[in-house]
């Protein structure tokens, strides 16, 4: 499950990114403008809609109360990570800033981890009942 969220999360990231160098290269022109700017419209519209199917594929097969706030997480760790890293955005913040940005992201993988953590604990109790209702023990 962590894989799908993962992908479709990327996918989300890299069509911002796409999206924003579009911008950059509208706003400074350049020799090879209409190309550049043809070739990553036609990337991002291959993107989106694989971010879509991979997106509908997760809420299909698995439970929504903990698909939708890991894919969220994902999002924005991948989001942060693009901006910070390929579009240069890490120069406009202090290193206090960024100390904090990493802050948040520690909490959110947390909370992925917490929740990852619930279902082997839920799933593990279940079974352990099974096994005391065929040996007939109780608790």
């Amino acid at each position: 499950m962590l894989l799908l969220i993962a992908s479709a999360a990327l996918c989300s990231a890299l069509n911002i990114v796409l999206l924003k160098c579009v911008g950059e290269i509208i706003k400074t022109g350049g020799p090879f403008f209409s190309l550049l700017v043809g070739t990553l419209l036609l990337l991002n519209l291959i993107l989106a809609p694989g971010q879509l199917y991979l997106l509908n594929l997760g809420m299909k097969n698995y439970n929504h109360l903990e698909f939708a706030p890991t894919y969220q997480s994902n999002m924005l760790l991948f989001h942060l990570l693009s901006a910070l890293v390929i579009l240069d955005e890490s120069r406009f913040y202090t290193w206090m800033q960024l100390s904090g940005l990493l802050g948040a992201a520690c909490i959110a993988l947390v909370g992925i981890f917490v929740l990852f953590l619930k279902n082997t604990v839920i799933a593990t109790k279940e079974d352990g009942e099974e096994d005391d209702k065929e040996t007939g023990l109780t608790a």
